[in-house]
């Protein structure tokens, strides 16, 4: 019951037909048992009563342990944006106080809004970081968690945003598809935005790809693992990539730095947590995402879950100095797959641009 539908639809509508289902049956059996005497405005009460049980009991529901995340998070966006609208409408009607519309317009429109418009809603992040150790600048184009349900719009406005920038070097920090049928359109899109220096690492839901594959046909060379030397615009540069298992492995992050004898070293890992390796090893930049910014935010607060045990304000996304470290973290362009809701609420789709300046470089305008 959703403005979309993707390979995960069948299976999200049984469950969304279970809740939905269940709220009316409940309410026509408590009116029946215990509504049959009373007139229309006790009965009214009564099914209010009936719905905040309801609503509680599904809260309760969703807090079980064992339950997963993604499976609580369906169970309630559910409720608020189906199951809630679509009573207060029949109620409206049956009770014939059609001002209590007004009340379901609102849910509505925030469920049209979450899976619809800001999920396509790119923004474009251009950020600089000065370093004494950069003598030339370096244009990079960030890419992570691209999870899409298939090539639209909104990608073609990230390929010309990107292409317009004439990235030196193009990542993409994990997390490619949801779902192996979309693998042809996603990696045509992907071979078009290639630089000649294009980077990738491994990220959650990577297991599906063939890796062999994914580098012959999108020009994307995975670094899980790997340490590489750089030379772009005359500027040595060390890249080192954690693949999904090793964001945590400090000593196969000792082994690679210390392989790496360029000034500048740039950690790529899907995950930000390996910030509190980086910090500790004289690494300059780190690259990540996985967080999706944490898909709903809430002004003044942040994401309300990011799943990583960075700071808040870091899994949000963005660029931040942690010490000595330059940690950059891209909300991504897609959204959890399976049960999990496909909505994006104040956290827009990001496109990172990034730009490494000498330390005595103006800093270009914010755009």
């Amino acid at each position: 019951m959703n403005f979309y539908w993707n390979h995960f639809s069948p299976t999200n509508l049984v469950l969304d037909l279970i809740i939905a289902v269940t709220l009316p049956l409940f309410v026509f059996w408590l009116v029946r048992r215990k509504g049959s005497n009373l007139d229309r405005r006790a009965r009214f009460f009564l099914i209010l009563k009936a719905l905040a049980f309801y609503f509680v009991l599904i809260l309760i529901i969703s807090a079980v342990p064992g339950i997963s995340t993604f499976l609580r998070a369906h169970f309630l966006w559910t409720v608020g944006s189906v199951v809630l609208p679509a009573t207060i409408v029949v109620i409206a009607f049956r009770v014939k106080r059609y001002a209590l519309l007004l009340l379901a317009l609102p849910l509505l429109g925030i469920k049209y809004y979450a899976e619809v418009y800001e999920p396509r809603n790119l923004e474009v992040s251009y950020f600089t970081t000065q370093h004494r150790a950069i003598q030339k600048q370096v244009r990079i184009a960030h890419l992570s968690d691209l999870q899409t349900d298939g090539i639209g719009p909104m990608h073609l406005d990230v390929r010309e945003a990107l292409l317009a920038f004439k990235p030196d070097l193009v990542v993409f920090t994990g997390d490619v598809l949801n779902h192996k049928d979309l693998i042809p359109e996603v990696y045509a899109w992907l071979k078009s935005l290639n630089s000649g220096r294009d980077y990738f690492v491994t990220g959650n839901v990577d297991g599906l790809l063939d890796l062999n594959e994914f580098e012959q046909k999108t020009g994307f060379k995975v670094m899980d693992g790997k340490q590489e030397e750089l030379q772009i615009n005359g500027q040595r540069l060390g890249l080192i990539g954690l693949g999904l298992p090793d964001f945590r492995n400090d000593n196969l992050l000792k082994f690679l730095h210390s392989k790496t004898s360029s000034p500048y070293t740039i950690l790529l890992s899907h995950y930000p947590d390996a910030m509190f390796l980086a910090r500790n090893r004289n690494i300059d930049l780190l690259l990540a995402g996985h967080t999706h910014g944490g898909q709903i935010v809430i002004p003044g607060f942040g994401p309300i879950m990011t799943l990583s045990h960075v700071p808040r304000k870091i899994g949000a996304g963005g660029m931040h100095q942690v010490e000595d470290l330059t940690v950059v973290v891209s909300r991504g362009l897609g959204m959890e797959g399976h049960v999990a809701p496909r909505v994006r609420i104040f956290c827009r789709p990001q496109l990172v641009l990034l730009t490494l300046a000498p330390e005595q470089a103006s800093l270009p305008a914010i755009r």
